[in-house]
């Protein structure tokens, strides 16, 4: 869900591209970021096999990150 909102945004953003556009998609960049690593040490807490789930996938783009 995160990879679908940063590119709707991007693609918004790069149809009219302005600086305080593109300064507040970084922002959003930053923000979903910080929830991904949030979430991420929640389920590593509540479920065990967690850690082993996140070396077999990537977190935002397949292959890539």
């Amino acid at each position: 869900m995160y990879t679908a909102v940063l590119l709707a945004s991007l693609g918004l953003l790069i149809g009219d591209f302005t600086w305080p556009r593109g300064a507040v998609w970084v922002v959003l960049l930053v923000c979903l970021l910080s929830k991904l690593a949030y979430e991420e040490r929640l389920l590593t807490q509540r479920f065990n096999a967690y850690p082993d789930y996140l070396q077999r996938t990537k977190r935002l783009i397949p292959w890539v990150y």
